[in-house]
């Protein structure tokens, strides 16, 4: 009927045949500790956990009484006022075993009892996003918080909703791997000149999951690489100009060059030092103004994303402008006429230049005698075409 770990005092004499006692001796001695039942963990953590011996242990802290502890790696504590140890300092996403014993006052060990825990994984630190193109873009996990080369890892994209897939697609569950599988994984399937923007988590062994890390920048992907452009209706002046867009979305915005005098088409159709950046729907079919006559004009359109990073020149359009001379600068619409004329000579010299003259002969009180007769030309009422004007001169 004694109590665990509690001190109790033995006193022994002897006496001899006589009865004679000799003096007292006494010890004093602790019953043994109760032996712990089992240990339960709580609060486990990346780098933490709380280890608690289950079990009813009498006068804890008397004399030589504690629990002793070992996590299994080299760290041991002695707890004399409660059950539980705080154990700190762990690595993550890693299995440590646990052992405990019970002391009595006395110093004298129970039998120990084991169990074990896995710490969790360290959230991960943002992802590196960089290397767009015009449907893909790198994403690399550069921070893995000291997790284990097992921890795996699972890459969400925020604006889709969904998780990058081991081949680099985006899918809607969650695709683990380790860092080491993942590597530095392009994103494929992408919409051109959209936002992305992703986030990362981490799971232990026992795929206890860690909350995401901070958003990764926001990258866009490119746009694409423009046709050339579609040059018409030339002038003496000018001509038109229409930016053939290749699938780009409405959003994405175009310079254009005239590349052989190295100057960029403006908004108002002349051409500046600088290059002006509109969108399609801005641009138009736009009539260029300013330009030479009789001269060579090549042009290209260059595209750039929501980052302003700009494509590569399309190929080249080209077109000359029309002459001045020969009337050429006349409308085509413009209508021009000439009165008729009539020339007479005495002899079959040549008329005016709008006069034809056919040589007769007439007989006036039987003589005969030369005589020249003219045929009027009159112009048209309306011009229809430079051949026509010149044909006419």
């Amino acid at each position: 009927g004694l109590s665990a770990n509690t001190a109790y005092t033995l006193s022994a004499k002897a006496r001899n045949a006589a009865s004679v006692e000799t003096s007292a001796s006494e010890i004093t001695r602790y019953t043994s500790q109760n032996t712990p039942t089992s240990i339960s963990f709580s609060g486990t953590g990346a780098t933490s956990v709380t280890a608690t011996a289950n079990g009813t242990f009498t006068n804890q802290g008397a004399g030589s009484s504690s629990l002793a502890f070992n996590n299994g790696a080299g760290t041991t504590q002695s707890v004399t006022s409660g059950a539980a140890w705080t154990n700190t300092g762990l690595t993550p996403n890693t299995s440590y075993t646990y052992t405990v014993y019970a002391a009595n006052g006395d110093g004298d060990q129970t039998s120990s009892v084991q169990g074990s825990v896995v710490t969790l994984a360290a959230a991960p630190g943002a992802l590196t996003v960089n290397g767009p193109a015009a449907t893909t873009m790198n994403v690399a996990i550069s921070d893995v918080s000291s997790n284990p080369a097992s921890t795996q890892f699972a890459i969400y994209e925020i604006g889709t909703g969904n998780y990058v897939q081991a081949n680099g697609t985006l899918g809607a569950s969650a695709a683990w791997q380790t860092n080491a599988a993942w590597g530095t994984v392009t994103v494929s399937g992408l919409s051109v000149n959209n936002p992305y923007q992703f986030k990362v988590k981490a799971r232990n062994s026992e795929n206890t999951e860690t909350s995401f890390s901070s958003n990764s920048s926001i990258v866009y992907t490119l746009a694409n690489t423009p046709a050339a452009p579609t040059l018409a209706d030339a002038t003496t002046s000018g001509m038109t100009i229409t930016v053939n867009e290749n699938s780009n979305p409405s959003d994405v915005t175009y310079s254009i060059q005239e590349t052989l005098q190295s100057k960029y088409v403006q908004a108002d159709g002349t051409l500046g030092a600088s290059a002006a950046w509109q969108t399609k729907s801005a641009w138009g079919t736009l009539i260029l103004t300013g330009l030479s006559s009789s001269t060579l004009h090549t042009f290209t359109v260059t595209a750039r994303n929501g980052d302003l990073v700009s494509t590569s020149a399309s190929s080249a359009a080209s077109l000359s402008t029309t002459s001045s001379s020969s009337g050429s600068s006349r409308p085509h619409s413009q209508s021009s006429s000439s009165s008729s004329s009539t020339s007479t000579t005495s002899s079959a010299s040549s008329t005016s230049s709008t006069s034809s003259t056919t040589s007769t002969t007439s007989t006036t009180s039987g003589a005969t005698t030369p005589a020249t007769s003219t045929t009027t030309v009159t112009a048209p009422a309306t011009f229809t075409s430079l051949t026509q004007i010149r044909d006419f001169i």
